[in-house]
């Protein structure tokens, strides 16, 4: 499949379960990165997280960075993943 450009929103993925977003800004506050916002979709029945965010960023370069600094650290024993976002569909 075809490489997503990179954009200010950003992917993570294999989050720990219990992660909420001031867990995802404090991983990045550790880099040295602040995002603009931070969003973890929850389950509609239980209401707990799917281990996923999605990440807004100030720049393409906070992006990079981002990425560069956290994709494929390990968080409480899982390996994250940090990408660019794909398109929102239908919007």
């Amino acid at each position: 499949h075809l490489a997503v450009p990179l954009s200010v929103r950003l992917f993570f993925g294999g989050l720990p379960l219990s992660y909420g977003d001031v867990d995802v800004r404090a991983e990045l506050a550790a880099c040295d990165l602040t995002p603009v916002e931070v969003f973890i979709p929850r389950d509609r029945r239980t209401g707990k997280s799917k281990g996923i965010a999605f990440v807004e960023m100030a720049s393409v370069d906070d992006a990079a960075r981002a990425i560069g600094a956290l994709n494929g650290t390990s968080v409480q024993g899982r390996a994250i993943a940090v990408r660019p976002a794909e398109p929102r569909r239908g919007k």
